[in-house]
């Protein structure tokens, strides 16, 4: 099974309940507190860049590192028109304002932590036109082409 989009912006702003060692220091009590942190999004920018986390890292790697990274290659599905984000930014210049993106380039890798090999999709301002850029080639590409489990970064640009 793979994830949405959706799902990974759900997860990022999740109240996350922070653990006991990780407490923060009261001054009023005098004592350690179990704290919680919240991610949110406090604007829409005109260019919304996502970046999908793809490696993990694991300790005890090479003996260049104490980490070591392992890729992430879930399928995450992502809509190329119509990114809602309305319900995740907090700011009151935005409230009334429906927050629409849609696609127009991916960075694609392949391979692992230490070596791979990138690609893009873009969406040319010129026709409209999907085309997929791997090194010196450039070659037509569709919609449906720009939603695989290579997909790194991707770029939004707001509606309006």
């Amino acid at each position: 099974g793979g994830l949405t989009l959706e799902q990974c912006l759900e997860s990022f702003t999740a109240k996350e309940i922070l653990s006991e060692r990780d407490t923060w220091y009261c001054n009023r009590c005098r004592q350690h507190q179990q704290a919680s942190k919240e991610m949110a999004l406090w604007s829409a920018p005109t260019e919304l860049i996502i970046h999908l986390k793809r490696f993990s890292q694991q300790e005890g790697g090479s003996s260049f590192s104490i980490f070591s990274s392992d890729k992430i290659e879930t399928l995450v599905t992502f809509p190329v028109t119509g990114l809602d984000i309305t319900q995740y930014v907090r700011s009151p210049a935005f409230k009334d304002q429906q927050l629409i993106y849609d696609l127009h380039g991916v960075v694609n890798h392949f391979g692992g932590s230490g070596f791979g090999h990138y690609t893009a999709y873009c969406l040319s301002p010129a026709d409209n036109k999907w085309h997929l850029y791997d090194d010196s080639s450039v070659s037509p590409a569709s919609a449906e082409d720009v939603v695989t489990p290579a997909a790194y970064v991707l770029f939004y640009r707001r509606r309006g």
